[in-house]
């Protein structure tokens, strides 16, 4: 059961929270400096409410975007589900 989905945003550089029933996006996350290519997000954190963030490096400039290919927390107000283990 899904209440959201989150995905990379219609444009570079944030993370859209949307509505799956109408397809609204209802809450994004903006990258704080100029950070332009997210590639995934997960929940973390005690209390599931830190939305981990990656983003990519290939193809950014290091001037432009330093903090290209790291990985960002933020925390929202939206609480997340946990990931199951996986077992080979």
């Amino acid at each position: 059961w899904f209440n959201a989905v989150w995905g990379d945003g219609y444009g570079p550089g944030m993370v859209n929270r949307i509505d799956p029933q109408s397809g609204e996006v209802v809450y994004t996350v903006h990258m704080p400096d100029g950070t332009s290519q997210v590639s995934c997000c997960c929940f973390g954190g005690h209390d599931l409410d830190i939305l981990f963030i990656s983003t990519a490096s290939v193809g950014r400039y290091g001037e432009k975007e330093p903090n290209a290919g790291g990985v960002y927390a933020v925390k929202v107000p939206f609480v997340g589900l946990p990931e199951s283990r996986f077992i080979a």
